[in-house]
């Protein structure tokens, strides 16, 4: 039986307060083979502190890793200071702690059980099923406004600040995400999709409704459109390949919002289209 180090990852935004939430797990498959697992919903984190970027947090899957190969030979312990000099909002509990296992199975089983009993924030009832507001929408309107990258209103628009709940038209009940004005003068069109809990025929619906506001923002100001779709709960789901083929024959580029790498690249092009600077945010 394989025995494994791991150690709880905690978020403490304000160095001279003492609240913190669990994030995620380091896990030691050996001292050379540091493993992170982050939360897949950071929403605990941006409770704490409203500006956090929760994309940049998602990184540090890869960025804790790879820091710590540059420097092989340290032990457990060295590690995890080093992790805490280098992130000096990140935490981490003891390292004593040890799971046991026999297979590669049985060791992923269990880090998905660590991750729901302390990690994971608990679920909450929705209040209005029926039209329930959208995280990726809101999360983004935060750092959009942090970055004071957003605009009051629609008129807004002309200032190249970007615009949520965006009227296409009003007539037709056709509201974007959000919208601005590039360089170029083109329409940019940013929606939103959550396919995480579940593709229901209610998140069907919600897909071709996109691809239908993105098609009628095509038909506008002749044709100057670029569109921008950003899905949560579609990378590697083989359920969400036919939505996701759907809206690229819409949409100008799919964004996969657990990727970092996307990420990155969608804020980058963002703050060029609006030729405004990204604020760095430490984490």
């Amino acid at each position: 039986m394989a025995k494994s180090a791991f150690a709880t990852i905690k978020y403490q935004p304000y160095q001279n307060r003492s609240e913190h939430v669990n994030i995620g797990l380091i896990v030691w498959k050996t001292p050379k083979e540091p493993q992170v697992y982050l939360a897949r919903n950071l929403r605990k984190a941006a409770s704490l502190k409203p500006s956090t970027q929760l994309h940049s947090l998602k990184a540090l899957e890869q960025r804790i890793p790879e820091l710590l190969e540059t420097f092989d030979g340290l032990s457990i312990e060295e590690q995890s200071d080093f992790i805490a000099t280098l992130f000096p909002n990140i935490q981490l509990s003891s390292t004593t702690g040890q799971i046991q296992y026999d297979d590669d199975f049985e060791y992923q089983e269990k880090i998905k059980m660590m991750l729901n009993s302390v990690v994971e924030p608990e679920k909450k009832m929705r209040a209005d099923s029926t039209y329930p507001r959208n995280r990726l929408s809101r999360e983004l309107e935060k750092t959009f406004n942090f970055y004071r990258w957003l605009g009051k209103g629609k008129a807004d628009i002309d200032k190249r600040l970007i615009i949520p709940r965006y009227p296409l038209s009003s007539e037709l009940d056709m509201i974007a995400d959000f919208a601005y004005s590039g360089s170029n003068k083109e329409i940019n069109i940013i929606e939103t999709i959550d396919l995480q809990i579940n593709i229901s025929s209610a998140k069907r619906n919600e897909v071709r409704s996109k691809a239908l506001l993105y098609d009628f923002a095509k038909q506008l100001d002749k044709g100057r459109f670029h569109g921008i779709s950003i899905v949560a709960g579609a990378q590697d789901n083989k359920d969400a390949e036919p939505l996701i083929k759907l809206l690229s024959r819409y949409a100008n580029d799919i964004i996969y919002y657990e990727s970092s790498e996307d990420m990155e690249r969608f804020m980058q092009y963002t703050s060029k289209a609006i030729d405004r600077p990204i604020i760095a945010i430490p984490i």
